[in-house]
């Protein structure tokens, strides 16, 4: 399954060393341009390894888990309002991730935003991504189908929570 296609900008999360095992194989297509990855979904290509340096290219190379968002843009070179909303989809997506179960990863989960053109990845921004510290004794949870099915639920809880929030918002603006 080709997760970024041509013409789409894309946000990642990537986990180096995820504690937990990973029973799936392939690709999961959660919902709507969301995804879930047993490993790379993009090919980072030798100029961008070297762009991006030894330790931060084998870092994403090597990760064992991506969430990956998508969106459609016709203007793929311009940092606009889609950048922003692509990566506010993969925020939530990490959130519901991490309310599915428990997770320790070895570093920091990497934020990595850019698009496809023409059958290529170029990358836009690679950034540490906060994320709840290991606690010892804590048994991970499975990453498997049925958690992954829970993590699109919450996602989708967490997205009407968001659009719920703003609307009150904007009830109470109007209101005076």
């Amino acid at each position: 399954m080709e997760i970024i296609k041509n013409g789409e900008n894309f946000a990642a999360i990537s986990f180096w060393r995820c504690s937990a095992s990973i029973n799936i194989k392939d690709e999961v297509h959660l919902g709507k341009n969301l995804y879930a990855s047993p490993g790379i979904p993009f090919e980072v290509t030798p100029w961008w390894r070297e762009q991006l340096g030894a330790i931060q290219g084998e870092k994403i190379e090597n990760s064992d888990f991506f969430l990956v968002t998508t969106m459609h843009s016709n203007e793929l070179k311009i940092l606009n309002n889609k950048n922003e909303q692509i990566i506010d989809k993969c925020r939530n997506l990490f959130y519901a991730f991490l309310l599915s179960g428990y997770t320790c990863v070895e570093s920091s989960p990497k934020l990595v935003t850019g698009s496809s053109e023409n059958n290529v990845v170029t990358f836009r921004s690679i950034s540490d991504f906060e994320h709840p510290k290991c606690i010892m004794g804590t048994r991970p949870t499975v990453i498997d189908m049925s958690r992954l099915e829970n993590v699109y639920h919450l996602y989708n809880a967490i997205v009407a929570a968001i659009y719920e929030r703003k609307i009150k918002g904007r009830e109470k603006k109007y209101m005076g």
